[in-house]
């Protein structure tokens, strides 16, 4: 590893341990938590992928437009997932219930095609080995996220 690499990342390792605190203080699917989730990511992002010269305003504008997008659908996905749980606490009919979870469904699949989307153009962008380490990154990112989520709770039991 290089020193700036070196440098960077003891600037940056902080921050993560920071936004990973504050992560879990955060009440689900807030506005806030899904900021720091996402700097975190691109922070993680900067460091494994090793992002040479233009690459990184290159892959950022390709990555950025694609996240505005995803975001739009996941906060649709929630607002349609609120009215679904809101009908059925009405106990509407079920004709209700099947329009609104299949209005569900095609915004997950949508969510699907925007995430392959994703793939598809950060790739033009990336070396062969640098889409390889994305490909894997995002596979395990979330999984990481809520051990590392996980691992603090226990520790703060493990505290008190």
């Amino acid at each position: 590893m290089n020193q700036t690499l070196v440098r960077l990342w003891c600037l940056l390792f902080p921050a993560i341990i920071m936004l990973t605190a504050q992560v879990t203080a955060q009440p689900p699917h807030s506005t806030k938590m899904q900021k720091k989730i996402e700097d975190l990511r691109k922070i993680k992002l900067l460091d494994i992928l090793e992002l040479q010269g233009d690459q990184v305003e290159k892959f950022f504008s390709v990555y950025n437009k694609h996240q505005k997008n995803f975001e739009s659908l996941r906060e649709q996905l929630m607002q349609k997932s609120a009215d679904l749980q809101a009908s059925m606490e009405k106990n509407d009919k079920p004709e209700t219930f099947t329009a609104k979870a299949d209005e569900l469904r095609k915004l997950i699949r949508e969510m699907g095609k925007s995430i392959d989307a994703r793939f598809d153009d950060v790739k033009s962008v990336l070396t062969p080995l640098q889409y390889a380490k994305y490909v894997v990154f995002e596979t395990r990112f979330k999984e990481e996220l809520q051990q590392r989520i996980l691992d603090r709770v226990r520790q703060k039991r493990k505290d008190r």
